[in-house]
């Protein structure tokens, strides 16, 4: 593949780290920059997933011009349907910050109807699909 998928990771915590992790393991796809609250944070997590442009807050990511920004995917917890709503109002307020449209993908089997309810341009569904995975419940 001559180009890869080139990701922008805001945060810096559990999601993120397993997020980088997968990435790094891909060979068409890269960890291009990570936003953080803080540039301490963000340098930290940098140099552990080898992701070159390290930001100390959300806009600055959202700014850089090597990355921009198509949109948000998102795992809420399992039952805070909730959550759905309020990322649909963070898209919607970095729409009106970027003056452009933004995607949103969210949700999963078990709550896919509330994500769509919400605005989601894309759920994944696979449990439906293809049943539980091997030793998870």
């Amino acid at each position: 593949m001559s180009s890869k998928i080139r990701w922008g990771i805001m945060g810096t915590g559990h999601i993120a780290n397993t997020f980088a992790t997968a990435i790094a393991s891909l060979d068409d796809a890269v960890g291009q920059a990570v936003g953080s609250r803080t540039q301490a944070s963000a340098d930290k997590f940098g140099a552990t997933y080898g992701i070159p442009n390290c930001h100390p807050t959300y806009e600055a990511l959202a700014a850089d011009p090597r990355l921009p920004l198509q949109g948000f995917m998102a795992i809420p917890p399992p039952g805070a349907d909730q959550a759905f709503k309020e990322l649909a109002i963070v898209r919607s307020r970095w729409e009106d910050r970027l003056g452009k449209k933004l995607r949103l993908s969210m949700g999963m089997s078990g709550d896919l109807e509330a994500a769509i309810a919400a605005g989601s341009d894309q759920v994944r569904i696979g449990t439906d699909f293809f049943g539980e995975r091997p030793g998870r419940t």
